[in-house]
């Protein structure tokens, strides 16, 4: 620890950008484990045989990864967010991730509410909210909703949807510059 530069030097300025690299690189590590963890439980789902085991499998899978990749994916989301510049996205891709997330988000609202809990259901209309307003750019829209929409991918994974959203998501990681 003795290389960090002291307080008031050069070193200052960049310090906060190379710190947000290096956790994003850690997080895409931990996320790519966690991935891994989640396609092995779906395995397990798939070859299961009675209704009995898949109901655990399901339990162990909602109380050992999902928080986890819940937990990591938004805090992903967020220095992605943070570092990205809505000007470098290309107008035609930010504007396609949009209508994307719009619809995946009007999706999960047609879904019955059964099970919805309130929390969800308000990230649902906040995501909703922010990527209608008028006079911002699609990829402004996108920043302030990014870090948002991994706690509705996630809440999705759970209910064994279409995963509209989740591959949204995975599509609006590519687009601020995320490898996991």
């Amino acid at each position: 620890m003795g290389d960090a530069p002291a307080r008031g030097t050069r070193g200052d300025a960049t310090q906060p950008d190379s710190t947000r690299r290096q956790r994003i690189k850690d997080l895409e590590g931990l996320l790519g484990l966690e991935y891994e963890k989640l396609a092995a439980f779906e395995e397990e789902l798939a070859l299961a045989s009675s209704a009995a085991v898949k109901f655990e499998v399901r339990q162990r899978l909602k109380r050992e990864v999902l928080p986890d990749i819940r937990k990591h994916e938004v805090e992903y989301a967020g220095l992605l967010a943070e570092g990205a510049d809505p000007v470098l996205i290309p107008a035609g891709q930010a504007e396609q991730a949009v209508a994307e997330v719009l619809q995946a988000v009007e999706h999960l609202e047609r879904l019955p509410e059964t099970g919805h809990p309130q929390e969800v259901i308000r990230l649902l209309n906040e995501v909703k909210e922010k990527l209608q307003q008028p006079g911002k750019s699609a990829a402004a829209k996108l920043k302030v909703t990014l870090p948002i929409i991994p706690l509705i991918a996630s809440y999705e994974m759970e209910l064994d949807t279409e995963g509209l959203l989740t591959n949204a998501w995975r599509g609006l990681k590519r687009l601020f510059g995320g490898k996991a």
